[in-house]
């Protein structure tokens, strides 16, 4: 068992079977531990620092538009001091209707900048010293590592502003409160390029775009989920100072720098389809471990648990040297009071959750080559019976 992975177990946050429950003295002693020497503590700090991932608000776009144009800010918190600054931004997307990743067609062409303190801008260089960048068909177009000239401290928040062109379309995130306007991200189709004044764009909080990561020196651990929606957090009405989305993401953010790779309507088969623009990017980003979310799309189309493990495997050998943990799936329900209790709850369909229970049976006893899991569905499922507290495959 890792260091990491004691940790982790000792704090509650991944339960392995081979160690059983939680240990409370354990704990105790992990936390008096990490106090008395912080930084042997795994969770803060890995050897040697590099240029890798310092934020936690990094997402893929996954809804199409034949809008040629868009401008947008997003709000990020550096968890280390920043100085110099590399952003990376797709020339592709997640397809979410036929799956996999896709180019949009043309040359991307993008300026950018970073806006600290408030109302000072400072322009990041493309391609040696370049005030805008221009990348191919299905690629990635990254920035220079820009010299700020000024240091953003560690745990001060900045904005990024980019300015993105494309011929033949765009993708953006598209849904409730994708934009987190009240912390100061900003959206717009079409427009100019206004990554160097403060002109506000858009109103609108179902639209948003990130970059796909933000690296600078560091020697904190890098994090990162996979999933669809309920990774990506797409129902989520309250935004959250961190910077984390949906089911795990959340929770990483309060840790340290993650990547948020959950895309609203994705699959495990089809990310084993067509994966090699996001593992790029999660090896660039210096990731040391992460969460595979997938699953619930999966089994309520048709895939069995047998399948889905076998996705998992095939997933986690993309990255071999990488702990990749496992989540639970939660159950699907019919409701006729909006999901206020859970007596009037139905199971979607009896054969997929016969699945999805199976699956989840299979995570807890420990899939072949996990490190551990999460119990996502441990944690929130009832039965109709019990209005007030978990039910192991209760079903609701």
């Amino acid at each position: 068992m890792s260091a990491l992975s004691a940790l982790l177990l000792a704090f509650g946050l991944i339960t392995n079977p081979a160690y059983g429950a939680v240990d409370t003295v354990a704990r105790g002693l992990a936390v008096q531990a990490a106090a008395q020497a912080p930084a042997a503590d795994p969770r803060i700090s890995v050897r040697p620092a590099t240029v890798r991932q310092v934020t936690g608000r990094s997402y893929l776009p996954g809804n199409y538009s034949a809008t040629t144009s868009m401008m947008t800010r997003s709000w990020q918190r550096a968890y280390v001091p920043v100085s110099a600054i590399k952003i990376a931004i797709p020339n592709w997307y997640v397809n979410t209707t036929t799956g996999g990743e896709v180019g949009f067609g043309g040359v991307l062409t993008a300026t950018a900048s970073i806006e600290y303190p408030k109302g000072t801008f400072t322009r990041i260089t493309f391609g040696g010293g370049q005030t805008s960048g221009t990348a191919a068909d299905f690629t990635t177009l990254w920035s220079d590592l820009t010299p700020l000239g000024f240091t953003i401290p560690a745990n001060a928040y900045f904005r990024i502003s980019i300015y993105m062109a494309n011929p033949v379309g765009l993708a953006n995130m598209n849904y409730a409160f994708a934009s987190d306007r009240g912390r100061g991200d900003e959206f717009a189709y079409n427009g100019t390029d206004h990554t160097m004044d403060a002109t506000v764009q858009g109103s609108g909080t179902t639209s948003a775009y990130y970059p796909a990561a933000v690296l600078a020196m560091s020697d904190r651990p890098v994090w990162f989920v996979i999933g669809d929606s309920l990774a990506a957090g797409i129902n989520e009405t309250i935004t959250d100072p961190s910077g984390g989305r949906g089911f795990v993401g959340r929770a990483l953010a309060k840790l340290g720098p993650y990547l948020n790779y959950g895309v609203p309507g994705d699959y495990a088969q089809w990310f084993v389809a067509g994966h090699a623009r996001r593992l790029e990017l999660l090896q660039a980003a210096g990731v040391t471990a992460g969460f595979d979310l997938y699953g619930s799309n999966d089994i309520y189309n048709g895939r069995t648990s047998a399948q889905l493990i076998a996705d998992r495997a095939t997933i986690r050998g993309y990255l071999p040297s990488i702990n990749i943990y496992d989540g639970t799936v939660t159950p699907r329900t019919a409701s006729n009071d909006n999901w206020k209790t859970a007596a009037n709850q139905t199971i979607s369909n009896t054969t997929t959750n016969t699945q999805r229970v199976t699956f989840n049976t299979g995570v807890r006893a420990g899939l072949a080559g996990s490190p551990g899991y999460v119990d996502i569905a441990g944690g929130v499922e009832t039965s109709t019976s019990d209005e007030f507290g978990p039910v192991q495959d209760g079903g609701v």
